[in-house]
Order: C-alpha cells, then structure tokens, then sequence
C-alpha cells in the first residue's frame, strides 16, 4: 500500500512523461535560445568542452530550466518547490554525518580504480564492456556522503551563480548527485568516471566537480534522445554517441565536450545480426510496444485503434509490456482488447528478449520509445504513431526510411502492411548515420 502511495505521488509530482507537445520543436527551440540569452553572454556558449567553471554551472540551471514544457501544471511546480525547501536540509545533512562518521584518507593518498562508472540497468553493461576494454568498477547511486571539501564546493557554486538559491528543487538533485560522486571519488580515486546521463539537469554540474579533482568524467548515450530542451546545454570531457546523427542533434542543443566519439550502439548490432535474418513466419504479427505516451494520451492509443482496425483478421496482435510498468501495460492491453474485440497476446520482457519479440514480429508499432528504434535498426517494418498540429517528427530519419511509415489520423497503410522489407544501401545508410557499425 504504501509503495503504491509512493510510486503515485512520484508519478504525479516528478512524472516528465513523453507527450507530443514536449516533442515541439519550434517551442522547444524557442526555449532553448530564450534561456541562452537570459544565462550567458553572446559566444560563451561552445561545443568544444572548454567552459570556465561558472559557466558549467549555469549551464546545469539551464538544463534545469529547460523542463519547463514538462512539468504538469504550476501547482505541481508550486509543490515540488516545498517539498525541495523542507528536503534539502536532509540531503546535506545526512551524507555528510555518513562522510564525517567514516574514517577517511585523503583520496589522492589512497587512490583505487582507474574507471568507475554508474550502472542503474543491466541492459547497458555491453556499453561498458566495449569502451573500457580494460576494466572497470561498478558503483551504485546508494552509496552517499559529503566532506567539508564538497561543502566548500557548493559554496563555491553559488558564488558563481546565486540563482540556484531560487530554486531548491536543483539544489536538491545537484547535491544527491554531488553525495554519489563524492562516495566514489573518496573511496576509489578513480582517473575516470563514467555515466548515462545526457538527459539530466546535473551533468554540468559534476563535470565542474570532477575538474575540481582531475577526474575525466565521461557520459554513454544509452537512450534515443530528441530534440528538447531537458537536453539541451549539457557539458562532459567526453561524450560517446551512437551516430552522426546524434552527434548533429546534441551539437544543436549546445551540448558540449571535448570529445564526442562515435561508438555505435552494440546492442543495435546485436540485434541486426540476430533479428535481420530471420524469415517471419504466418501468421503475421503486429507487434505493439507499450510505453507512458500510449498509457496518457487518448489521441495517441485513437491512432492505435486505428492501425489495429486496418489489419486483417489473419494477424496476431501482441503487446509487449514496458519494463518499468509492467501493471499498467497490462490494464492498458486489458482497454484495448475490449476497444478492439480481438485477442491481443501479452510478451513479459522478463520472460521473451526483445530479439525474441522482432523475431516473431512482421511490424511493429510504437511512438516515443527506444524499442521501436531498436525494431526499425534490428530490419523490421515499423508504424510511428503521430499526431501532427504542426510538429516536426523528433526523429528525422524516420522521414526518409522506406520501412517506417508516420501514422497519422484518418492514413490508410494495407499498402505498407503488404510490401517487402527494403535492405538496400541507402537504408543502412540511414540506419549507419543513427548507429555506425551496424
């Protein structure tokens, strides 16, 4: 009951759920250049991962600010402004009575590991495996503590940027996020530390306090990423991407570093070399990958309908349910079978991979997820569900890719369920520009 009440208030407060308006391009980019030109001076703002320390900073309020077009509504922000000025004591506090209590050298005498990245999914280890061939240390986001040393550093952050004082909420995650990587860094002393987050609001922030201790701090693309501002203004000594497309996207949303490495997704060649190969067997199947924007947005699981009411009544119909909300995929199948009056198979990640999901699959159907990028890169045909009003589509590959067709309402697409899969050379030059080496 009371991890219900948890997980509804986090949904509620701090849900930034994909919906079409966050996709905006145009308010997006509007955004983005209104909070450049409020927090930086004309030029300050490079890509080449050589910004001065007040700059980082206030490119992490920027970042911060960018969330405006996701948060719910100005009660929800009124809210989660309280409940930041009544935790904050507790997020500094805390972590440092655990950092005073234990016995510690200065982390220059002690040294430890040469890489020590985050890893909250297991899903992302082969990211690891192949860019530190050498090793690495895992660490996790539990371990917590401050030293008198990051107090100074906080300190020393809001001389550079009094802003942040105006906004608790930032303080709050920058210094749960500062608790983790002091932890690391005063019990291993690493040369690097390495992460998976080009989407949050800290980033910046770390990068400045890893150059406090002479530590490369690294970040690993492991997500499809649009174009919106929550990513926009992000800063690492070196960013690993999967394509030039990426390297394009980020480039715009004056993200920056000083390296920006095209490394390919292994998971993407995993895929292709598994999946591409198989025949799909009668009968065929309309593969639904169910995310947060088909559970929230009538007009997105309308559009749904109507794909299903296309297909012909041969077609098996299968859903495979997110990972992380596994209860309400399955109440969200339950409201389409009896929208649709048709059979509609479950697949548990848990249970089936997602290779043994595309291998089953003729098409596969979905909006703002990973999967179904996964799916069009593995050689199936997909379906990215739309609803235009003006707005750009946040993948611009999906344009020019003969096996994606953009759905949107009132589109009739039996044509693109009976034509063949297309592999010629200038779809893998498509799927080579999202993810090289595939």
């Amino acid at each position: 009951m009371i991890k219900n009440i948890k997980s509804w208030l986090i949904e509620r407060l701090w849900g930034m759920g994909s919906t079409e308006i966050n996709f905006n391009h145009e308010k997006n980019q509007e955004l983005i250049s209104e909070i450049e030109k409020d927090l930086f001076q004309s030029g300050e703002i490079r890509n080449d991962g050589k910004s001065l320390f007040s700059t980082l900073i206030r490119r992490t309020l920027a970042q911060f600010l960018g969330q405006k077009y996701w948060i719910a509504s100005l009660w929800i922000y009124i809210i989660r402004y309280g409940i930041s000025i009544f935790a904050l004591p507790f997020c500094i506090l805390v972590p440092l009575i655990r950092g005073m209590l234990n016995v510690r050298f200065s982390p220059k005498e002690k040294g430890g590991a040469q890489v020590v990245s985050f890893l909250e999914v297991e899903f992302y280890r082969p990211f690891l495996d192949e860019i530190f061939p050498d090793g690495y240390t895992l660490t996790s986001t539990h371990n917590m503590e401050l030293h008198l040393k990051d107090i100074k550093f906080i300190l020393k952050v809001l001389r550079a940027c009094p802003q942040y004082l105006l906004y608790p909420e930032l303080l709050c995650r920058v210094v749960i996020r500062l608790g983790q990587y002091s932890y690391v860094i005063y019990h291993n002393y690493p040369k690097i530390i390495s992460n998976f987050a080009e989407g949050s609001c800290w980033s910046s922030f770390l990068t400045a306090y890893c150059r406090e201790f002479g530590i490369k701090h690294i970040n690993i693309m492991h997500g499809v990423r649009y174009f919106s501002s929550p990513m926009a203004f992000a800063e690492f000594d070196v960013f690993y991407l999967w394509g030039e497309y990426h390297l394009e996207q980020f480039k715009t949303m004056k993200v920056s570093a000083k390296e920006f490495k095209i490394s390919g997704n292994p998971l993407h060649r995993q895929l292709r070399e598994i999946v591409s190969s198989t025949i799909t067997e009668q009968p065929h199947r309309l593969l639904i990958m169910s995310e947060f924007s088909l559970f929230k947005e009538e007009k997105l699981f309308s559009l749904l309908c109507e794909v299903i009411s296309q297909i012909d009544d041969g077609w098996e119909v299968a859903c495979r349910l997110h990972y992380q909300e596994i209860k309400r995929s399955i109440l969200f199948v339950k409201r389409l079978r009896d929208k649709m009056r048709r059979e509609i198979i479950l697949e548990d990640p848990g249970e089936v991979s997602l290779s043994d999901s595309l291998k089953k699959a003729s098409i596969v159907v979905g909006c703002y997820t990973n999967a179904l990028t996964d799916a069009w890169i593995a050689g199936r045909k997909c379906i990215y569900l739309h609803l235009p009003q003006g707005n750009k589509i946040p993948l611009q590959e999906y344009h020019h890719s003969k096996n994606i067709r953009i759905f949107s309402q009132g589109d009739k697409i039996q044509e693109f369920f009976n034509s063949p899969v297309f592999d010629d050379e200038i779809e893998l030059a498509l799927k080579n520009r999202f993810s090289r080496n595939i």
